[in-house]
């Protein structure tokens, strides 16, 4: 029987819910290969020069939005990571990257823990269904299977340099509907208490943590709101993370008259993410 299979969801949504924060059961020996591929394949693009080449371009979005990304989010916030979809394997192929046995076998290692991350995801959608009638199960679902503007389930492979003056993230909200975080090393996610207080709430080995981004907003009609957290970085070390987003696509279905669903999110999202407790990322 699977990890998944035995995990009871009722009761990690019911926690989701009333908490903001839920802790639940991931296979771990998915994570450590796709940690170690990362890393041997941040490798190979410094020995190969070629980073530019793996930055993929989806239509309907930023330039470079999936693939090998590099971002400076600020001072201290230099960091790589690697989204990837359930059809960036295609779309890298036909791109003609795939010649190297080491990159095909990375990719293969993080399509599995997406695929497992993917079905955690909806079988918690599955049951908030069930206990709140948030009718969102299906359309997480078909953003895990579909490329959209704004709305596919991606995976974050997440690398922070080693470096005196890197802290991390700051803090910030996400822009997906169920952000799912796994595999902390060399640093920690935290999210701060109504009291004002950073804590750690970063998931043991073995376990994944869940929470909402800024669509539960749409999704639970402004029941509950998206979590603000950040990361930090241990002096030292190297960081890791995997950062699932999962999405439900508010066109037509959270939204009154959304029209395109990229626009929607411009108009009527962004404005009011402009507030420094709802910076998004």
């Amino acid at each position: 029987m699977s990890t998944h299979k035995k995990t009871n969801w009722n009761e990690i949504a019911e926690v989701l819910w009333e908490q903001g924060v839920a802790l639940f059961p991931i296979d771990e020996s998915l994570v450590e290969p796709a940690r170690e591929g990362f890393t041997q394949f941040l490798k190979r693009r410094r020995e190969k020069n070629d980073d530019v080449r793996w930055r993929v371009h989806r239509p309907g979005e930023n330039e470079y939005d999936m693939g090998l990304i590099q971002r400076n989010g600020g001072q201290h916030d230099v960091k790589s990571f690697f989204h990837h979809d359930h059809s960036l394997n295609d779309r890298l192929l036909t791109a003609g990257l795939l010649t190297d046995e080491a990159d095909t076998h990375f990719l293969m290692q993080n399509l599995a823990l997406l695929k497992h991350v993917n079905e955690a995801g909806m079988l918690l959608t599955q049951a908030l269904d069930a206990l709140y009638g948030l009718n969102c199960a299906d359309l997480y679902e078909s953003c895990s299977r579909r490329s959209l503007p704004f709305a596919t389930g991606t995976l974050r492979s997440l690398y922070y340099v080693d470096s005196p003056r890197q802290t991390g993230a700051k803090a910030h909200i996400d822009r997906s509907f169920l952000t799912i975080h796994l595999g902390d090393q060399g640093g920690s996610i935290q999210t701060l208490t109504t009291d004002g207080e950073w804590i750690d709430i970063s998931p043991p080995q073995g376990f994944a943590i869940a929470f909402f981004g800024v669509k539960v907003l749409w999704v639970s009609k402004g029941q509950k709101g998206p979590l603000r957290h950040r990361s930090i970085t241990i002096p030292g070390q190297d960081r890791f993370a995997f950062v699932h987003f999962g999405h439900v696509p508010l066109r037509f279905h959270y939204v009154r008259d959304a029209g395109e669903s990229a626009e929607d999110f411009a108009v009527l999202f962004q404005p009011a993410m402009q507030f420094s407790l709802y910076h998004w990322r």
